[in-house]
């Protein structure tokens, strides 16, 4: 089989997403190479044997990704939003995604190019990435993704309007308190954000009030058959959980907050969470023997 000479791109799209690619077309037809794009419609995707891809499918490719480009926080979300034409939360998720693969690849061996000017591709030179001047919010829910591939320690705060108040309709938390007068239900899911392989603890801040009986919550992290908390709240206060999961390949954890009992009264304010790589590694005990506690 013949070997392909020209790289294979995967692209975190940024605001100049648009000029990345034509400047790769000028590079590809410079050197003489095909420039195809793959959108992953088929299985049997044949790359050119002398030629560029640029790879947008999340099913990664067989011959193996060599280059990825990957912009800064602010860029990417930004970048996503335009690209795909969706809103800012939404750009943040599929930031999230494309970020997360990128990560693997990266720690598999593909070449990492931070927009910013000339870069250097191997197979296809000097290529114009310019990088969007984007002030960082002051919410930074992919931080984790500050370097590639993610390292041991990388967190970010997510805010509680990044969850889902459960409902009819379903819709985003906010920073109102939640009644738990009713039968037991789910109370707030989210954020849909993707994380690369690795042990990951998320920690959550919780303010409950009291008003006559003890309420009992559930707090879930990670995805199906993942880490459970069952916690009986007696006192007004703010509480922190900690949860973890591992789980070995790219995947779209949730964070679930339940009320385990039905409740005759009290409320709760989601205030917010932090995400965490505890470890590379898949197998090990939570080094905490008390998950739950109280704060103030």
């Amino acid at each position: 089989m013949n070997q392909l000479v020209g790289p294979v791109i995967f692209i975190v799209p940024g605001m100049q997403a648009r000029a990345w690619i034509e400047a790769l077309k000028v590079a590809a037809a410079r050197r003489g190479l095909t420039y195809m794009e793959d959108w992953g419609a088929g299985t049997d995707v044949q790359y050119p044997t002398v030629g560029v891809t640029v790879v947008w499918t999340e099913i990664l490719p067989s011959t193996g990704v060599t280059v990825v480009i990957a912009p800064d926080e602010e860029d990417a979300i930004r970048g996503c939003a335009s690209f795909y034409n969706v809103d800012t939360d939404e750009g943040m998720r599929i930031a999230s995604r494309r970020y997360s693969l990128a990560s693997v690849l990266v720690e598999g061996g593909a070449q990492l190019c931070r927009p910013g000017g000339s870069v250097t591709i191997p197979g296809l030179g000097e290529v114009e990435i310019g990088a969007s001047a984007l002030a960082p919010s002051q919410s930074r829910p992919l931080e984790i993704f500050d370097q590639l591939p993610v390292p041991v320690g990388a967190s970010a705060e997510w805010p509680a309007e990044l969850m889902w108040a459960a409902g009819e309709p379903v819709c985003a938390l906010s920073d109102q308190y939640i009644d738990l007068t009713g039968r037991r239900r789910l109370l707030a899911f989210g954020p849909f954000i993707m994380l690369p392989p690795g042990r990951w603890r998320v920690q959550a801040i919780l303010e409950v009030k009291i008003e006559s009986s003890p309420v009992v919550l559930n707090m879930e992290w990670g995805v199906e058959g993942g880490a459970s908390e069952d916690f009986t709240v007696s006192e007004s206060g703010i509480y922190r959980v900690v949860l973890e999961q591992a789980w070995k390949s790219s995947t779209v954890p949730q964070f679930k907050l339940i009320l385990q009992q039905a409740a005759f009264s009290g409320y709760l304010k989601l205030k917010y969470m932090r995400c965490e790589l505890y470890g590379k590694e898949c197998f090990h005990a939570l080094d905490s023997s008390n998950p739950i506690l109280r704060v103030s």
